[in-house]
């Protein structure tokens, strides 16, 4: 089997995570309504963080564009500093919610992009 038969699995992978997280971040006051506080816990959201840390380590490793590969980065940390502030200052959560949506539309972009280069 050729190894490579899924060629964007870290874009894939990213692009499931932040949607996930997404519906996370939605679901949390119906979760907490519903009392399964344990959805709710802080070490979920810190999941989703190392996987999409991971997911666009992985992505940047292959041929991509400079500002895609920029753009991955820059949404990531917008990301971690919307988690981190609502954490300690309680900030909103849209400032999460639109970063993890913007991860989502890099993640795509990378993929439509990389159909266009050429692997080394």
């Amino acid at each position: 089997m050729h190894k490579n038969y899924l060629p964007h699995k870290a874009d894939v992978v990213g692009i499931i995570a932040s949607s996930l997280c997404l519906v996370h971040c939605i679901a949390t006051p119906l979760l907490l309504a519903m009392g399964a506080a344990f959805f709710t816990h802080p070490i979920i959201t810190y999941l989703f963080l190392v996987v999409a840390f991971l997911a666009i380590y992985k992505s940047s490793q292959k041929p991509t564009h400079t500002i895609i590969r920029w753009l991955l980065w820059l949404h990531f940390g917008g990301y971690l500093l919307a988690v981190v502030l609502h954490e300690t200052l309680h900030t909103p959560e849209v400032f999460s919610y639109v970063f993890a949506t913007l991860i989502i539309l890099t993640h795509l972009s990378n993929i439509a992009y990389c159909k266009y280069c050429k692997a080394p």
